[in-house]
C-alpha cells in the first residue's frame, strides 16, 4: 500500500488549515506529524481518510485519486 499526498491545502473561510503539503507514505514505513495546537495535523489526517475535502490538493492511495 501506498499513500501520496500532492500540494494539499484546506482553507476554512479565510483562515488555511493546511498550506500546500506533500509526503508519501510506502508499506512498512511510518510517518510522524509533529507540531503544535492548531496547525493543521488533525485536519490532515481527516483529509487523508476521507472525512474533509480539501480545498485543493490531490491524495492518491495505491495511486489511484
Amino acid at each position: 500500500m501506498k499513500v501520496e499526498v500532492k500540494n494539499l491545502v484546506k482553507k476554512f473561510n479565510s483562515v488555511i488549515a493546511v498550506n500546500n503539503i506533500s509526503f508519501i507514505i510506502e508499506k512498512n514505513k511510518t510517518l510522524g506529524l509533529l507540531g503544535p495546537n492548531g496547525c493543521g495535523k488533525t485536519t490532515s489526517i481527516g483529509m487523508v481518510l476521507g472525512l474533509i475535502t480539501p480545498t485543493n490538493g490531490k491524495i492518491f492511495i495505491n495511486e489511484i485519486e
